[in-house]
Order: C-alpha cells, then structure tokens, then sequence
C-alpha cells in the first residue's frame, strides 16, 4: 500500500528536537496481525480521537486483521480507563461496533472540553466584574 506524500509545505518543516519516530516499521504481510497491530497504545494524555486515528492508520495497513483482531488489539492498547471499562462490560467483536462507542466517548470528551473552557470563561468574567462601584470620597455605594 502506498502512502499518499506529504505536501511540499509539510514536507519543508524540521521536526522538534523532542520528536522521535517510532521504530515501527511498515507492515509486509508476513507477520502475525495481531503482533504488529499490539505495538499501537495509547500515549499518555493522548485522546481517544488521536489513539483511534493513529490505530485507523496503522489497521489499514495490515489486510489480514480481522475484525476480532483489530478490537482486541485496540483495545488492549487502550489507556482511558472509561472507554475500556465500557467495552469491558459490554463486549464487542467488530471493529465497526467498537468505532461506534468510540465515537460516542470522543463526542463526550469534545463536550466535556467545551463544558470546562465554559466554566472557566465564567470564572473569569466573575472575577473581572467588582462587587461595588465606589464613590468618588472612597466609600463603597
């Protein structure tokens, strides 16, 4: 499978001095499925949309996964206690169902985001605003 190359603008930029490519690497069919798609786990701090992307990308390469290998590599790999409690009380052995909760967990995370920024945007008006305007002798009105 070919990679579709990156724009020359990409392409242009230096990576960070902190960035490391995994040592992975490309998936040549003759191995077993389930060991390659195993070295894919969920970074630290990572979200649930960027692990899944990141796994998207590497399933794709390997044709002879099956959707029971794909969950539960996936799965493994997982480290948002949350989504893997989920899964672990209700089971899933398509790769297509799994997606779907993920989804559903990403469109949670998304909002809890949302929710905090918001919460903090009002704290901050809060404590921009003054209780009390003073008068001009130095007496609060």
């Amino acid at each position: 499978m070919q990679g579709v190359p990156f724009t020359e603008a990409v392409m242009a930029n230096e990576l960070p001095a902190n960035c490391h490519t995994p040592a992975i690497t490309e998936y040549d069919g003759t191995t077993d499925p389930q060991e390659r798609l195993s070295h894919f786990k969920n970074k630290d701090n990572e979200p649930l949309k960027e692990y899944l992307q990141r796994f998207n990308i590497a399933a794709l390469e390997v044709f002879s996964a099956t959707q029971e290998v794909k969950t539960n590599a996936f799965s493994q790999g997982l480290l948002d206690e949350d989504f893997f409690k989920s899964l672990a009380k209700k089971l899933v052995s398509k790769f297509d169902a799994l997606l779907a909760r993920a989804t559903k967990y990403i469109n949670m995370e998304n909002d809890q985001v949302a929710k905090e920024e918001s919460r903090g945007e009002k704290k901050k008006e809060v404590k921009e605003e003054t209780p009390f305007k003073k008068a001009p002798n130095g007496v609060a009105g």
